[in-house]
């Protein structure tokens, strides 16, 4: 899952909140929580047992009127097991004053991995038109304010919204994660006493300006300084990555309805171009106006009380400037009908907002007004399904000239792995922006990406190939696929007519058995499966349900093996890692589930209530399955106990965190964030789960950390210019993390520490917005032996520096990125990082003193570097950087030079370095491991020594040093081996 956490992302951003709960819980090392694997049992067919399902009531079907929504993992049939281990949500709502808030629409959303998924979802089938398992249900609130939401997922995460379409819609993470069969309390949900703002949209004439959408939301001030999120539509594009990975995502239909649920209170201007938007969050928050045409209206930083009504006055659109050009093919002549999107270009994220497409007229040309004045990004293409081409960043008050591609025809055969012509094949091209085309085909399958129409343009020839016409040039993706072969993936750069043939290897496949722990088998039970080989067939699928044996056949692509999860809402999940082939069942058994009893003390009283929570999930450093299981979450009662029941046996790792209770909105969500990073480490233990048996654990928030092996205590002081760093935090990452916060003395302590390297950063959370690390001002890697303490001393003594980049012809260089590494007065290692404004300027406001080395650099605008010295208490205040140009590399390395260590998991890397004298470091590229072709952004011109990294044995070079002069194309890497120099004889 790894490889595929950016798309993941992607999809939970989409729903919103609902990625808070991947950052809360997931340490800032780890990605992908997943599940635990079992040992895989493969047994002979005839020692498979017939399936015995027990008989269970169904559950309780609740008096309130409710829309039922189907989840994505829900069998189509009943099943009375099925239907026994479906748990209920049950809560009050109540208004801020606590009085009970009747006929109040409840809406539930389910946030796990699971609604990504549906059964034998195949990557040539229809794109996933809606994620209808991530909507949970709703209903409405009776007299006394209380509701019930029968039928849910058991030991998933889920979020509610209540007073939906109210005045005061409010979000609150479910405090409890339901057991299987049982009624989970979610308590009170307390709708905020919102706050309102009023105003009025006109133009830059003082009209009004009627059908406005204006919007409020408690946005982080890093998310507003650089991102004009006013800018993002349902409807509209991203332009993502930079130059040759640069791609453009078209959002899905399902965007909509998940943002329509995001809590942004938004109101529509009326004939007068009044606003009235109710339901704000209290605190710092940014209001926006936008309407198409016209440049956004913004005010930040808009300080709001509980239930204040405050009038903002007038919010001005203006006209700014439009985006003019032209849509021409090779030849120069003009394009009608073809698609146009443009946006800002934006400091420091390769990250482009657009706005819905427009179309070219018959002249080829285009308008695009309400732009931003500045640098602008376009991208064009032919129409739907075609793929698009990029701009460089320029400015938008020039006339923008998009050349669409040439176009060429493709002819393509299908054939078995023997070589023979296949029938009744199934086809998809999506095309591609970058080099890396792994997670194109699965965006496309989940409607980020649209694949090519192949219909008018393709004709079947007499002899069985396929003739595809009018395909612009660039880099596709073929999949194919037929009746008793395998899918097979191809990636394909088109750059004239071409015959290409795919071949399809032999189905291959096994089957699995789900028994339970008496050895009967276990009907409906969704089996995902991963598969261990390279491609994009590496994401996990949905492979189906058990039949009432408990069985099922899973087809594979070909590989050394696969991983299989199985997972049931009775009995939880099992996986298991499995060789290929596998020539009988793979059994996996569900046990009867355990439970864990605790109790959680603070100093041997009961903690405060609703300050802390308990989580259980499998361990980290486990083999997991496919795509795993959210975190359980259990209320600490106000004895301090807490209890988790449906558990499947096994090692279970048990922690406190901070209380959910407080996530409503997207300030909160980034304070949670922020905390679980930058925290005091709370009580954790791993535990062991029996089989039907109950677990207890005792755990205090004050008791030291204890550490299994060797360890030692680490502590110190902290002083910055010579006052105690009070309120920062030590933080320390090596088998656990570990932190500690510094008191009014200026000392902390992060306890027992395991045997080994244990990397250490103090960091001023107050300036941590950019996550762990960016408000970092003091790191070190110290060596930790058992029965070893130590105490380390920091003293800090701070300056600050500011300046401006120009580009190599002297204009200010917007967006760059600025970083300082080089070595404070304490001689020890550091490293900063900002980015320029429109003008150019930069500005680092607290950075230990020392001597520093900075480095800007812009794929679009040239890079370079300058020294600067930071004294203590000083302001620097004219640093100058100008650009150089830098160039583009392209060729091939000879791969037959490198002996790798294991062929199917081959990776070369090539890292350039100057030898001017600079020794400066250009940058690297991944190598295509089967042609050897690479391509390289962003290099100097002059001398450069080529390191050639792979998984092989030595190190290696470029046989020569490669001399830069410009763009260079046709580059041979020859890959030497160097031998480390001869070692003189030891003297007599």
């Amino acid at each position: 899952m790894e490889r595929h956490g950016k798309l993941l992302i992607l999809v939970l951003l989409a729903l919103g909140l609902a990625i808070g709960a991947w950052f809360v819980f997931a340490p800032p090392s780890q990605t992908g929580a997943t599940e635990t694997n079992t040992p895989a049992e493969v047994v002979p067919e005839t020692a498979t047992q017939q399936a015995s399902t027990p008989q269970a009531a169904p559950s309780e079907t609740s008096s309130i009127a409710r829309r039922e929504v189907e989840a994505a993992a829900t069998p189509d049939a009943s099943d009375p097991d099925i239907d026994a281990a479906m748990a209920k949500l049950i809560g009050r709502v109540v208004e801020f004053d606590g009085k009970p808030a009747p006929t109040r629409l409840v809406r539930l959303f389910r946030v796990d991995p699971q609604v990504l998924f549906r059964p034998e979802f195949s990557l040539l089938g229809e794109p996933i038109a809606d994620l209808d398992g991530a909507m949970a249900g709703e209903t409405t609130t009776g007299a006394d304010g209380r509701f019930e939401l029968p039928g849910v997922w058991p030991h998933s995460m889920y979020l509610v919204k209540a007073d939906v379409g109210g005045t005061n819609p409010t979000i609150k993470f479910a405090s409890r994660t339901p057991s299987p069969g049982a009624t989970c309390d979610l308590g009170d949900i307390v709708l905020k006493n919102g706050a309102v703002v009023t105003g009025r949209v006109v133009d830059e004439s003082g009209d009004p300006i009627v059908g406005a959408l204006v919007r409020a939301a408690d946005l982080p001030a890093i998310m507003t300084q650089f991102v004009p999120v006013e800018l993002f539509e349902p409807e509209g594009f991203v332009i993502g990555g930079q130059a040759r990975e640069a791609m453009v995502v078209e959002m899905p239909s399902w965007v909509r309805k998940y943002w329509d649920n995001l809590p942004l209170p938004t109101a529509t201007t009326d004939a007068d171009g009044k606003f009235k938007i109710t339901g704000i969050e209290p605190g710092l928050n940014m209001v926006a106006a936008t309407k198409a045409g016209l440049v956004a209206a913004v005010q930040k930083g808009v300080k709001l009380d509980p239930g204040q009504v405050r009038e903002l006055g007038k919010l001005v659109l203006r006209e700014g400037e439009t985006a003019t050009g032209r849509v021409v093919d090779r030849a120069g002549k003009p394009v009608a009908g073809a698609e146009v999107i443009v946006g800002p270009k934006l400091p420091g994220i390769p990250v482009t907002l657009t706005r819905p497409a427009v179309v070219s007229d018959a002249q080829g040309k285009f308008e695009l007004p309400g732009q931003a004045n500045g640098e602008v990004i376009a991208a064009v293409r032919r129409g739907k399904g075609d793929r698009w081409v990029i701009s460089e960043p320029q400015s938008v008050q020039k006339d923008l000239v998009l050349t669409l591609p040439s176009r060429h025809t493709l002819t393509l055969q299908l054939l078995s792995e023997p070589g023979l012509a296949l029938a009744s094949t199934k086809l998809r091209l999506v095309a591609a922006s970058s080099e890396e085309t792994q997670a194109l085909p699965v965006m496309a399958a989940l409607g980020f990406a649209r694949e090519v129409p192949l219909g008018e343009r393709t004709t079947k020839l007499p002899d069985g190939r396929m003739q595809i016409r009018d395909l612009d040039a660039g880099v596709y993706m073929v999949i194919a696929s037929a009746a008793g072969h395998a899918n097979a993936q191809e990636k394909l750069e088109l750059t004239a007519d071409r015959e290409l043939q795919v071949r399809l290897p032999a189905e291959s496949g096994f089957d699995v058995t789900v028994l339970n722990g008496r050895g009967a088998g276990v009907r409906n039970v969704s089996v995902y499966v991963e598969s261990k080989r390279s491609g994009p067939d590496e994401m996990p699928f949905h492979a189906g349900r058990t039949d009432g044996a408990g069985k099922l056949r899973v087809r594979v692509p070909p590989g050394e093996g696969a991983n299989v999860q199985a997972q049931h809402p009775r009995y939880g999940t099992v996986s298991a890692d499995v060789t290929l082939p596998a020539n009988a069942p793979v059994v996996l058994t569900f046990q009867d589930p355990g439970s864990i009893r605790g109790v959680i003390t603070d100093g041997g009283k009961p903690p405060t209530p609703g300050k802390f929570t308990v989580s259980v999930r499998r361990p980290w450093g486990q083999v997991r399955g496919p795509i795993g299981a959210m975190p359980i979450l259990g209320v600490i009662e106000l004895d301090g106990k807490f209890a988790f029941d449906g558990l499947q046996p096994g090692e279970w790792h048990v922690e406190v965190i901070k209380s959910l209770d407080a996530i409503g909105s997207f300030s909160s969500l980034t304070q949670m964030m922020m905390m679980s990073w930058t925290g005091e480490q709370l009580p954790e233990q791993d535990v062991v789960v029996t089989v039907g048996g109950t677990t207890s654990v005792q755990l205090d928030l004050g008791a030291p950390r204890v550490v299994d092996g060797p360890s030692a205590r680490i502590s110190g002081t902290a002083f910055v210019d010579g006052r105690p760093a009070e309120g920062m935090v030590v933080h320390g990452w090596s088998r656990q993390r570990v932190s500690g916060t510094v008191d009014g003395s200026g000392r902390f302590d992060l306890g027992q520490v395991p045997e080994g390297n244990i990397w250490l950063q103090l960091t001023d959370a107050r300036n941590n917005e950019l996550g762990p690390g960016a408000g970092s001002l003091w790191q070190k890697s110290i060596d930790v032996k058992g029965g070893v303490d130590q105490t380390l001393t920091i003293e800090l003594v701070t300056g600050s520096m500011a300046g401006a980049v120009v580009s190599h012809d002297g204009k200010p260089a917007a967006n760059v990125q600025v970083q300082a590494t080089g070595q404070a007065e304490d001689r020890v290692n550091r490293s900063a990082r900002t980015f320029t404004d429109g003008s150019g300027r930069f500005e680092f406001k607290r950075i230990p003193a020392g001597k520093y080395t900075l480095t800007a650099r812009s794929e679009d605008t040239g890079r370079g570097s300058t020294t600067v010295t930071v004294a203590t208490g000083v302001r620097t205040d004219s640093v100058h950087l100008q650009l150089a140009r830098t160039y583009r590399i392209k060729g091939n390395v000879d791969m037959s030079r490198l002996k790798f260590k294991d062929d199917e998991q081959a990776w070369v890397w090539l890292s350039f370095a100057a030898t001017n004298g600079s020794n400066e470091h250009q940058g690297g590229t991944n190598v295509d491991r089967k042609t050897g072709a690479f391509e390289l952004d962003g290099v100097l011109t002059g001398p450069h020594r080529v390191h050639v990294h792979f998984n092989g044995d030595g190190d290696w070079q470029h046989e020569a040093i490669l001399e830069v002069t410009g763009d260079m194309q046709g580059v041979k890497i020859i890959p030497t081996k160097v031998e480390p120099p001869p070692q003189a004889p030891p003297k007599k």
